[in-house]
């Protein structure tokens, strides 16, 4: 139904090009209104935009000093040998008085 509805009225304005061709026409050209253009299609979505790139990676610490050794401690010295005295008996004779 409305299909048939639209091929009429396409028909109705065409013919008057129809007739301006056949040289029959009453109705100049420049008289003509079109109605009901095809709209015009919407603009295309720009493209997303790329993510940005990751940061460059800092740079690495200085690693530290290894700590020295500590200085070894001196080996320690014998001690001196004692010295052996001789024990000397002392004897101490009473003497008996009778």
């Amino acid at each position: 139904m409305i299909g048939s509805g639209v091929s009429l009225l396409l028909w109705l304005l065409a013919a008057p090009l129809f007739d301006q061709i056949e040289g029959n026409s009453t109705v100049p050209l420049s008289k003509l209104t079109c109605m009901g253009g095809i709209p015009g299609r919407n603009g295309y979505n720009g493209l997303p935009g790329r993510d940005g790139r990751d940061g460059a990676k800092g740079d690495k610490g200085v690693a530290g000093t290894i700590g020295s050794r500590g200085v070894k401690g001196e080996v320690g010295q014998n001690g001196a040998d004692a010295d052996h005295k001789k024990l000397e008996t002392v004897c101490v004779e009473e003497s008996r008085q009778s």
